[in-house]
Parts: structure tokens; sequence; C-alpha cells
């Protein structure tokens, strides 16, 4: 863990890699904090893209204290419109030109069985990063006017972050939260890091523990279909299928050398529903039918699949 003294301040940084107006607004949202008596955040992948120079605008903000205070002041200051969802203690703001950002008030989190999803309650920032996945993602950036810019790295995410690792916080991350394997890939093939071997060992117990199919289908197929719309998907299905088997989709599925050759082909603009096309290719109308239920696909998105298929 790190002291005070560690703290290393990136506000140049922040500047440099987000647009003009976005850092302005950021600094705003910090003051309006300060001035209230709240400590704020820019957190999770926008800090963790921040400092691998990646473009990230998908900004999610963490308040120590009451997330709904603060936007509620910002829309006195700010033309913006408001989604609020008090049980949660989260608010998404949309500003005149669409840019949305998420706000969160901290909190910690409890599993009280395997692969459910949590109980949540109010804590600090420091248990709000323990909850998250991957080290990498437990960084976070403090926007407030005092120490704008000071890195807060509790859990050493900078170091894995030089060396390329996607490791968990705890023995039980993948006890608590299944879905966190498929994420573990999808880092890994995004950024071409690794998955660390303690880690690598943990998903596999997951694993064989059959954590996996304790999963909701929709849970289980919302991460599936996020590693399909990832820039390199077969190399993230690859590895999804060499760690868990493509059979816990569907026991048809299966990576052949014409879908891999397929996969390998694919254009610039592809989306993801073609990869799923090709995956799914054998199941009948009334499989494809129930996998789109269980995976609750839109519509559109059914429609689509019809006309591709």
């Amino acid at each position: 863990m790190k002291n005070s003294s560690q703290i290393k301040n990136i506000a140049g940084l922040v500047e440099r890699r987000l647009p003009a107006y976005i850092f302005r607004l950021i600094r705003k949202i910090g003051r309006v904090a300060q001035e209230h008596g709240l400590s704020a955040y820019l957190v999770g992948g926008c800090a963790r893209d921040l400092l691998l120079g990646v473009k990230n605008l998908d900004l999610d903000i963490v308040v120590e204290g009451d997330a709904l205070v603060l936007v509620r002041l910002l829309k006195k200051k700010i033309k913006l419109n408001l989604v609020t969802y008090p049980r949660f203690g989260t608010a998404t703001v949309t500003l005149p030109d669409g840019f949305k950002i998420d706000f969160a008030s901290s909190r910690k989190e409890h599993y009280p069985r395997p692969a459910s999803l949590p109980t949540v309650t109010p804590g600090a920032i420091r248990e709000d990063l323990y909850r998250r996945d991957f080290t990498i993602n437990t960084l976070a950036v403090k926007i407030n006017r005092h120490g704008f810019g000071e890195l807060l790295d509790l859990f050493c995410g900078q170091k894995d972050l030089k060396t390329g690792k996607i490791r968990v916080l705890h023995n039980r991350s993948f006890i608590d939260d299944p879905t966190r394997i498929l994420r573990a890939i999808r880092f890994e093939q995004r950024y071409n890091f690794n998955i660390e071997p303690k880690t690598l060992k943990l998903i596999r117990q997951a694993v064989s523990l059959g954590l996996l199919k304790r999963l909701t289908r929709f849970r289980l197929g919302r991460e599936f279909i996020l590693l399909l719309k990832e820039k390199r998907p077969l190399a993230a299905i690859l590895r999804f299928d060499k760690l868990s088997g493509l059979k816990l989709i569907h026991p048809l599925i299966k990576l052949d050398k014409t879908v891999v050759a397929r996969f390998n082909s694919r254009r610039a603009g592809d989306d993801w529903l073609k990869f799923f096309v090709l995956l799914t290719r054998k199941l009948n109308e009334q499989q494809m039918e129930k996998l789109c239920r269980d995976f609750s696909l839109t519509r559109k998105d059914k429609q689509r699949l019809k006309t591709l298929r």
C-alpha cells in the first residue's frame, strides 16, 4: 500500500490527454465538490487509460460522500440533463452535446453467495477501489480544487500497468463475481497484457468449480458480447475457449477452421453481430431464438441477426 508521501500528481497529463472543454468541466466539478466538503475522483477505466495514453471519454466520477448532492449542485451551475438513481446512489449527467459522465457515491460490496449480485453499502474511497476487479482498475485521480491531479494508487496499479499484468485484488475475486473471468480476458487481449500466474490459477479453479455456470444467462451473455466487440475478437474468443470452453455459451458453438478463417478475414467496420452469426451458424431457428432471449438481445439486434443468417 502507498502512503501519502508517495502520491504522484498527474494534473498535466490529465490536461494534455482530455479535450479542453472536458478538462474545464472536470475542474468545475472539482471546485463545486471542494466548496461543499466532498471529495471527487476520476476512477477506473478513465484513470487507467490516461496513464496508458489510450483515448477514453467514458468518464466515471466517484464521490466520497453523496454523489447525488454533487450532481444537483452542478445542475444549478451548468446546463445539463440529469438522471438520478437514488437507490444506488448514482447519476448520469448528459451535456447539451450528448457527452455523458457517470457519478457514483463511494461504496463497499458484500457478496452473500458465489456469483450473486452484491449487497452495496456506503464506504470510503479506499473501500470503493478495493471492490474492483483488477489492480489496473483501482487507480483514482483526485479532481478537487485542492490536490487536483493527485493519483491515488493503493494497490500497485501503476506497477501492473507498466509490467502489463492483469492481477486480482484478493483470492475470492472470481468466486464473488465470475464475470471477472471474461473481463480478465478482455483487458489482457485489448492491451496485450498477461494474466499473471496466481490470477490465472484462480481463474482455472473458479472454472473447475463451475462458477461460470452459476451466472444468469443475461450476465454471461453481456460479458461474452463485450468480448466480441473488442478490436481483436478472435484472440479474445480463443482465450475464452481455452480457459472455459465455448460450450458454456451453447453446446453447438465450436471454433473450427472455417470460423477462424472468417474471423481472420473480417473487414473494417464489421460489428459483433457478424462474429456472433459465425459462432452460432450451426444453431437452428429455435435454438437461436432461445439464445437471443437468454442474452436479452434487443429487437433491432434480433432483426439484424436474422438478416445476416
